[in-house]
């Protein structure tokens, strides 16, 4: 049984992949800055730390348990990092350095760092976005993914960790906050059905690659459990390799809902790219052959969960 501890592991991704690795015999500590009583009540039966990352340490009796850590939280979104550009780079790169070094000094081999597919490619003439093309980031919440990708893939070549890096597209489903900020699928379904208002940049022209969070840390989970991974190259996109322009989401949004959004339409963020599109070829390779949800059929399971909960 591999031992496994989730930083932001009561987040929206960190729950579901929590759960998944549970559920498939992991040994599963989940580490969060929430008070116990705000922890999803589906994570009750998993261990649970409230710590604050960024403020404090992880006690080095705890980290030579486990067998891998899992870091799955920012200090910025890319709105935010625009306003305040030096958070980014003094708290988030910084911090994991430190716990690099503090791994690389308890024996711990691995950190699973979920990345930013949406981001680190930046505007690209290319229909689908390979790992190996070059990354012309627009926010520097992009920028300081791609030097945590870095700083990764220095300590897999000079001290032999198995650092993995995961560039996830847009995941959407249980358990997403509209509050959060990010996730299109999430704002425009909890909008209509609280007959809020849709604030659309643009004209709803970009393109992005939606995937259901179940997909999404069943492909991860996949991937974690090979042996070994590709040294400098253990970088892999997880998405669909399908693309949805934002007023596409919209109009499934409004038919899964079966009611009509109230959209105000501003003008386009010049930190948004106009297309984002990720090749997965690599991660199948890896892994096998994945099919994942279709982005109308992910919808309505996720409206389905919802609207239940309302």
């Amino acid at each position: 049984m591999k031992k496994c501890l989730l930083i932001g592991g009561a987040g929206f991704i960190g729950t579901n992949l929590s759960l998944c690795l549970a559920h498939a015999g992991y040994d599963v500590t989940v580490c969060d800055c929430v008070g116990s009583e705000a922890v999803p009540k589906v994570l009750s039966g998993l261990k649970y730390i409230q710590m604050n990352y960024f403020e404090q340490d992880i006690e080095d009796s705890l980290l030579r348990q486990q067998d891998m850590v899992v870091l799955l939280i920012s200090s910025v979104s890319p709105n935010s990092s625009m306003a305040s550009p030096q958070v980014c780079y003094g708290k988030d790169v910084v911090r994991m350095t430190e716990l690099l070094e503090q791994m690389r000094r308890c024996d711990v081999g691995r950190l699973v760092f979920v990345s930013s597919g949406g981001t680190v490619y930046g505007n690209q003439d290319a229909l689908c976005l390979r790992e190996d093309m070059a990354t012309y980031p627009i926010n520097h919440y992009g920028i300081m993914k791609l030097t945590q990708e870095k700083i990764l893939f220095m300590y897999n070549e000079l001290y032999r960790m198995d650092n993995l890096v995961f560039r996830l597209a847009n995941p959407y489903g249980e358990g997403q906050k509209k509050a959060s900020g990010v996730g299109a699928v999430t704002a425009f379904l909890q909008s209509i059905m609280h007959d809020e208002k849709i604030y659309l940049y643009g004209r709803g022209e970009s393109v992005r690659d939606y995937i259901h969070i179940e997909d999404a840390v069943g492909m991860m989970r996949l991937c974690m459990e090979k042996d070994k991974a590709e040294g400098t190259k253990a970088l892999y996109n997880v998405g669909t390799g399908q693309g949805h322009s934002i007023m596409e989401v919209l109009k499934l949004a409004e038919a899964v809902t079966g009611k009509a959004a109230d959209v105000v339409c501003l003008e386009k963020r010049q930190f948004d790219v106009a297309r984002n599109v990720l090749d997965i070829s690599k991660i199948l390779s890896f892994i096998g052959e994945y099919e994942c949800m279709g982005l109308e059929a992910g919808m309505k399971k996720y409206y389905d969960v919802l609207e239940g909960a309302v």
